[in-house]
């Protein structure tokens, strides 16, 4: 999950299944159980709702990864 922050970071943002072709086919709730991680770590931040989620890259991690 994380080895895949560079492209994220390259390209911004992307969807669920953005996210799920980058990571080489992962399932739906494997993609949203990984964002999900990263959304609560402070690497990512949501943006939308419903079809039009996109998780930004935001490259602040969180001070304290639980």
């Amino acid at each position: 999950m994380k080895s895949l922050l560079p492209e994220i970071a390259r390209r911004g943002s992307l969807t669920r299944k953005e996210y799920q072709k980058l990571a080489g086919g992962v399932s739906m709730r494997t993609a949203q159980y990984d964002l999900q991680t990263l959304v609560r770590q402070g690497l990512l931040e949501t943006q939308g709702r419903g079809p039009a989620l996109r998780y930004v890259y935001t490259g602040k991690p969180e001070a304290s990864e639980n």
